[in-house]
């Protein structure tokens, strides 16, 4: 005789079955809207057998989920759901790959390896900045090297303001492009070395002419490109000659004070003078000589009123 059904564990089963089947649902639509998600990228292009492997996982659960197979099926939308998760965490990685790849590509002038490289960092977001700017630098790379080629053919010439513009508009067309950065401070370098030389030979002209302050300005100019010992010394002896010119001159007009026996003037401009030059002993001699004489001077004019 047959044991009696328990309807209690019955039911109990029943349920346990149930709660099954929603948990597996639920991981079923969480797993689904993970693959939708990378489906929408275009895996194709740069995940094809991962995500296939994904999908494969996904109908083996709805095959153990027909067949009312709840807890394998459970494992399966699991299964799917951390693969689509290391997937989508992959995104970023796979972006700095294929944008690099696209550069290292444009700088040696492939561009079809260039533009697959951004057009797949597109597929998966069309919003990537880097990648746009790499398609546009493609798209001027024939119109750049033209640039380039000019410049270096002008710049050979030794026409540098020439050679400067075709540089400008290529690094216009492509802000991060290594030639014409490259040029652009080359010809920086030469330009300001070109000043240099010639602020310094106008300069040396001046010392010999002796206009001392043309010869100061001319150094000091010379000195904003390149403040070197040589520009340091010539702007020395641009100074000693102001300071040389300005003592003959103040001498000279002690001398012609003296003269006219203006002895105040005498003192003023002698005085002056070994101010600026105290090694001036005898100028100093010919101040003090001076002021005493303008003492004396003074001393008559008050017995004589």
């Amino acid at each position: 005789m047959s044991e009696p059904l328990d309807i209690n564990n019955v039911e109990v089963d029943v349920d346990k079955k149930e709660l099954a089947r929603l948990r597996a649902q639920t991981l079923l639509a969480q797993a689904l809207t993970l693959s939708d998600r990378i489906r929408d990228l275009n895996p194709d292009r740069w995940t094809k057998t991962a995500f296939f492997k994904i999908e494969e996982t996904l109908a083996t659960g709805e095959k153990n989920y027909r067949q009312g197979q709840y807890i394998s099926a459970q494992r399966n939308y699991r299964q799917a759901i951390k693969d689509s998760e290391a997937l989508i965490q992959s995104i970023p990685l796979v972006i700095e790959e294929n944008n690099l790849t696209g550069d290292l590509a444009v700088l040696n002038k492939d561009t079809t390896r260039a533009m697959l490289s951004y057009d797949l960092v597109l597929e998966i977001d069309p919003t990537n900045q880097h990648a746009k700017v790499g398609l546009n630098r493609i798209k001027s790379l024939h119109q750049i090297s033209a640039l380039i080629a000019e410049g270096a053919y002008y710049e050979k010439l030794g026409k540098l303001e020439t050679a400067v513009m075709k540089y400008t508009a290529a690094r216009t067309l492509d802000p991060v492009n290594p030639e014409a950065e490259s040029a652009l401070q080359r010809i920086k370098f030469q330009q300001r070395n070109q000043k240099y030389q010639e602020s310094m030979s106008l300069g040396f002209s001046a010392l010999k002419m002796q206009t001392f302050s043309k010869a100061k300005r001319l150094f000091e100019a010379a000195q904003n490109y390149n403040d070197s010992p040589a520009v340091q010394q010539a702007l020395q002896q641009a100074e000693n000659g102001l300071l040389n010119a300005e003592l003959v001159g103040l001498i000279n007009q002690g001398h012609g004070a003296s003269e006219n026996e203006n002895w105040e003037q005498a003192e003023f401009f002698y005085k002056q003078a070994a101010k600026r030059d105290s090694g001036l002993v005898e100028i100093a001699i010919l101040s003090t000589n001076a002021k005493k004489r303008w003492a004396l001077d003074k001393e008559l004019e008050r017995v004589l009123s």
